[in-house]
């Protein structure tokens, strides 16, 4: 699970931090990314720190640490992309609330919604969920719901786009045209620096050419560049198309440090493609599994052949696709009636190479 929090630096220049939250199980660390942008519209500098995708985590009592961290930067302003609750019948708001009026007493916060916040204020089954956030926080925050606030200071333009829940639909990207969003917000200043709050990474093309996103098993949601640097062993500029996988670290770090990886495990080092010596071992398959959002699978042979299947927690309504990721990498065209064959030797390799866990099941 990541929690994204970013932090926004504008100067006639913006300099933009992001703070990543990263949760393993009890372990939270906070790590920060800090970039620069500069334009010739904004007016004067600014420090603008953006959280988002918070869903109820606490780093320390109170959201002390979190708190701590952001004073240390001294942002000018502070913007959230929303998703700062769990948006499930019964889980609290307190712990959203409290850290966006804490927030809000010390510096300027302008906040949208994210998909969380956005069920929770339309649905019946979430109750006074939405209500109770904003009407705690409405003192300390600014709400952007399908409004926006210009600050002269800056010359800074700051947009809340509300989308409709249909926007959201999984799987079912809906074509949203350009004059849906100025219909709902207006058009973009053209005279000042503009920013859109918009929570849906489908529209934001955050994964270029490739579909899906976080949680996803299309090549959006688990394809990720590596870059490594090495002086005097790894020259710059060279590029592989060696396909690894996380599992694949260890015994990377393993054979670097010349000791053993540990027993049982399915990861192949790469050290020989970083170094250029001795010869690469690849994996036959890459297998895939999510246990969350009805259960999801996938698995890829060298040749490119890559099976989904989806809705797996429910044997009656599970679904499978196949893709070639070598002529069709954004995953456009299913093609598992053209080549059932296919699709059938790898679902058979899913289930003779999964290992079931009492933690993560279907």
């Amino acid at each position: 699970m990541k929690y994204f929090i970013a932090i926004v630096v504008i100067l006639a220049l913006i300099t933009l931090i992001n703070i990543l939250l990263e949760s393993h199980k009890e372990n939270r660390t906070i790590s920060f990314s800090n970039y620069r942008i500069h334009d010739k519209r904004i007016r004067k500098d600014i420090r603008i720190v953006m959280i988002s995708d918070l869903h109820n985590a606490q780093f320390g009592d109170h959201n002390k640490d979190l708190i701590k961290k952001i004073d240390l930067i001294k942002p000018d302003m502070i913007i959230s992309a929303g998703d700062m609750i769990v948006g499930k019948p019964g889980k609290t708001v307190d712990i959203a609330s409290e850290l966006l009026n804490d927030l809000g007493r010390k510096y300027p916060v302008y906040i949208g919604k994210g998909n969380h916040e956005m069920r929770t204020s339309i649905y019946p089954q979430y109750g006074d969920m939405w209500e109770r956030l904003y009407n705690n926080t409405k003192d300390n925050v600014t709400w952007l719901i399908n409004d926006s606030i210009y600050l002269e200071k800056y010359n800074l333009k700051i947009y809340g786009l509300d989308m409709k829940p249909e926007f959201y639909r999984r799987f079912k990207k809906l074509y949203m045209p350009d004059s849906y969003i100025a219909g709902e917000i207006g058009k973009a200043d053209d005279k000042a620096y503009n920013i859109l709050i918009g929570h849906d990474p489908d529209y934001f093309d955050s994964n270029g050419p490739f579909r899906g996103h976080k949680r996803d098993l299309y090549e959006g949601g688990i394809r990720t560049p590596f870059v490594v640097q090495w002086p005097g062993v790894i020259p710059a500029g060279v590029i592989t198309d060696h396909i690894s996988a996380f599992w694949d670290f260890l015994p990377t770090i393993s054979d670097l440090l010349q000791t053993k990886s540990p027993q049982g495990i399915n990861g192949i080092s790469y050290l020989p493609t970083l170094t250029g010596k001795g010869k690469q071992k690849k994996h036959d398959y890459i297998y895939y599994e999510f246990f969350e959002a009805g259960g999801k699978q996938s698995i890829m042979d060298l040749d490119g052949w890559k099976l989904i299947r989806l809705e797996v927690s429910t044997p009656a309504k599970t679904y499978e696709e196949l893709y070639n990721i070598y002529r069709d990498p954004a995953e456009t065209t299913n093609v598992i009636r053209q080549y059932p064959e296919i699709a059938k030797k790898l679902k058979e390799k899913i289930e003779s190479q999964r290992t079931e866990n009492s933690h993560f099941h279907f």
